[in-house]
């Protein structure tokens, strides 16, 4: 077997996020408001994929931290809410949300692909949605529920450098 390459992430600031996104010509959005006292805590940086890290507290791991948003910057075409509507036809605790320049799917009480985050957490509030032309997925760890979390997208404004 050869040698296979390292995957890095970076660990960066918000700066240097705005940097990224004024070099490849990114509207990111970020929310703006967050659940008590609940704030950004990290960065992660592995392109295309960004991960921002929310919390109360002081975590190591992103995994354990209260609220997860993942960022595509690869552009996609977003599905029409009438493909969206399709989607979840058959699911329940599903539903389909349009807020703002946002459409995706909330799902209530979503299993996580972890089965560590599973058995800590149980069933959480988990959405995907587009914003333009990029693909988001925002997790929360409970108490957190899925009104919060739409209020939290709700909330999502474009970064400016």
């Amino acid at each position: 077997m050869g040698n296979l390459p390292t995957l890095v992430v970076e660990n960066v600031k918000l700066d240097k996020l705005i940097n990224i996104s004024n070099t490849y010509g990114l509207t990111i959005y970020l929310p703006t408001k967050m659940i008590g006292n609940i704030k950004l805590v990290a960065i992660y940086y592995k392109p295309p994929v960004i991960l921002l890290s929310y919390s109360d507290r002081e975590v190591m791991d992103y995994r354990y931290d209260n609220i997860s948003v993942e960022i595509s910057a690869w552009p996609c075409t977003p599905p029409s809410l009438d493909e969206l509507n399709f989607s979840v036809k058959n699911s329940t605790g599903s539903k389909v949300f349009n807020i703002n320049s946002a459409r995706g799917i909330l799902i209530e009480q979503a299993p996580w692909g972890d089965p560590e985050l599973q058995k800590l957490y149980g069933p959480s509030p988990f959405a995907y949605f587009w914003i333009e032309d990029h693909y988001y997925m925002i997790s929360a760890t409970p108490p957190i529920n899925g009104s919060q979390l739409l209020e939290i997208i709700r909330s999502m404004r474009s970064l400016k450098g």
